[in-house]
């Protein structure tokens, strides 16, 4: 069965079954919208402790909070896909995704002026390492003409003391909500399930782990994905 039949789309996370093997996950990408290539990962990616390419806390083996990639991008991935390949010798590394908008729609009914804060205020985000050095002022909460949330994004960054403040004030009120377990998705990824994620909306951290864990994936831009979801009828 071809990976587009096994495709089951739900509205902001899916799973897959394929061979474990990157060659495997590329083509689950392709399917997806295709391999979105940047500068600095290139196209297929593979996390582990043993690569030490990026200045990246995702390349230990501690825990990772919840959070959203490329908030240094001007056009940050539309979608992310994880698939663990290899875990041996080892426990832990249980994935945790929540839906970033529902907490966002909490704070505005429960703390709205820190919800006009995060949605107003341009943080600054910032990435350095060897050979790169990328930057974006934008907000936390970006909101359409109807203050609907349509991205999130988790950067930290502040010019003087008060934005320092409002800006932990009102960051404090929003992951309530994110470290709410009632709120959260946790799944242990084994070898053959690709997950797909929605990089403006779904945050996604990681458990600490021990062994050998590599994991592979990619990015894919949005408009290659909602353009594939719309042609197989699975979004409007």
């Amino acid at each position: 069965m071809s990976v587009l039949k096994i495709f089951k789309i739900c509205k902001h996370e899916s799973q897959l079954h394929v061979t474990p093997t990157i060659e495997a996950t590329e083509v689950v990408c392709n399917a997806l919208g295709g391999v979105m290539h940047t500068n600095m990962y290139g196209g297929m990616w593979t996390i582990s402790t043993n690569l030490t390419e990026h200045s990246d806390t995702a390349y230990t083996n501690l825990a990772l909070k919840q959070h959203t990639d490329n908030s240094y991008f001007s056009e940050p991935a539309g979608l992310q896909i994880f698939h663990c390949i290899e875990h041996n010798d080892g426990t832990g590394g249980e994935s945790i995704f929540m839906d970033g908008f529902y907490g966002a729609k909490k704070l505005k009914e429960e703390h709205p002026k820190d919800f006009e804060f995060l949605s107003n205020f341009q943080l600054d985000a910032e990435y350095i390492e060897d050979g790169h050095h990328f930057r974006l002022l934008a907000p936390v909460l970006k909101v359409n003409k109807f203050g609907d949330v349509v991205h999130l994004r988790t950067p930290m960054a502040f010019a003087d003391g008060e934005e320092c403040r409002s800006y932990y004030r009102s960051l404090k009120n929003l992951a309530q909500y994110f470290e709410d377990p009632q709120n959260q998705f946790v799944i242990k990824l084994q070898p053959g399930t690709v997950v797909a994620i929605d990089n403006f909306r779904v945050l996604h951290g990681r458990a600490a782990f021990t062994g050998k864990r590599i994991l592979c994936g990619s990015y894919v831009r949005r408009d290659d994905w909602t353009d594939k979801a719309r042609v197989l009828k699975l979004i409007k």
